[in-house]
């Protein structure tokens, strides 16, 4: 997954994993990309250090824990 993103889609990869905090991507952000927008479910999966980690990570201009 990591080389299909990194080499045919271009992104960059970011390590999220070495941060303090929770960030688990497999729901509790959801993205409004055209915006810049995230909206965050605070939940046990994720913690306001990995909402701002992942914020930062996708370049959100704002980023709305819930």
């Amino acid at each position: 997954m990591r080389a299909l993103f990194r080499e045919t889609f271009r992104y960059e990869l970011r390590d999220l994993s070495r941060l303090d905090g929770i960030a688990e991507l497999t729901g509790p952000l959801v993205m409004d990309r055209p915006r810049g927008i995230g909206f965050c479910g605070m939940t046990s999966r994720v913690d306001i250090a990995g909402s701002e980690a992942m914020h930062d990570a996708f370049a959100l201009e704002l980023n709305l824990p819930l």
